[in-house]
């Protein structure tokens, strides 16, 4: 009878595993990450984001290119609690609404072609101000990090794309609610969503807003001007690893009342009325991964 039942346990464990990427619809937690590679196997594979990233053993590549629409000081942000994340998409105002808000290029390394932007997300820590970066940069975490996620403009959109190696780049920048403000700081702006964030409170929920959004734009032309890229994968389920990740090696400053805002408005997904906070994955082992670095000071 033991035998019996062990060879049950393994033979769910199978499916359970075979299920793979269809497995995208169900349920997950940041607080049971280490059940994620038995439900999704390739979270347990070897080319898993976030990741240690430091300026040793690393090659220049070249220059990212950033393109945006016109009409940007009249856009809208239209921002989600996905109950994983503040979700955040932005329109360009007028005729722009239809065209790429923001575009990304290059030729070889750190990515090749173009990718055009679907979502920007974020990850932070608690009220308590714990870190809440998922990548580690110079040995130590973060206050919080912006995910800009594109998808490459031979797909129709970003869940296409995520289904193709190297389908998606994520620009990730740091964020610091802590720090001297200088001529070169990078500053994130609030997006008009400072002071608004409760009405984000329940899961699904659903805000928009009018927004400037040419800081937005000066902060990403100066972010990608410093970079650390390597090959990855999504940061959460199914943990794809289909993703060219960008690290801009500048963090940005955010107001600290925005950062304790976002750890203390929001409620997560699954039972029980819980805060959504320390919504970041576990680092991962780089296994060798090469990676790239390309510093511009014009």
């Amino acid at each position: 009878m033991l035998m019996l039942c062990c060879w049950c346990l393994l033979a769910a464990m199978a499916c359970i595993a075979a299920a793979g990427p269809a497995m995208e619809g169900v349920p997950w937690t940041y607080a049971e990450q280490q059940l994620w590679p038995l439900r999704w196997p390739a979270c347990g594979g070897p080319r898993q984001s976030p990741t240690r990233l430091d300026a040793q053993l690393l090659q220049l590549g070249s220059r990212p290119q950033l393109s945006f629409a016109q009409r940007l000081h009249a856009g809208r942000v239209h921002a989600t609690n996905t109950g994983h994340t503040l979700q955040l998409r932005l329109e360009a105002g007028g005729a722009e609404r239809t065209a790429p808000l923001v575009t990304l290029s290059a030729e070889g390394a750190p990515l090749s072609g173009t990718y055009r932007l679907e979502q920007l997300h974020f990850h932070w820590g608690n009220a308590s101000g714990g870190a809440g970066s998922e990548h580690q940069l110079g040995g130590r975490l973060a206050d919080a990090e912006a995910h800009f996620v594109f998808f490459g403009s031979q797909f129709a959109n970003g869940s296409a794309a995520a289904r193709q190696s190297d389908g998606l780049a994520v620009l990730a920048v740091l964020l610091e609610g802590r720090g001297a403000a200088g001529p070169d700081t990078l500053r994130w702006p609030p997006l008009g969503l400072q002071g608004r964030l409760a009405a984000l409170a329940a899961v699904g929920s659903r805000l928009t807003v009018a927004a400037d959004l040419r800081p937005l734009a000066a902060l990403l032309r100066r972010a990608v001007r410093s970079v650390l890229a390597y090959g990855g994968s999504l940061t959460t389920p199914p943990c794809s690893p289909v993703v060219r990740w960008l690290v801009a090696l500048r963090p940005a400053v955010v107001p600290r009342e925005l950062l304790r805002e976002l750890s203390s408005s929001l409620y997560a997904a699954g039972p029980g009325r819980q805060l959504l906070h320390n919504n970041r994955r576990w680092l991962q082992v780089r296994h060798h991964r090469l990676v790239v670095q390309h510093v511009s000071f014009d």
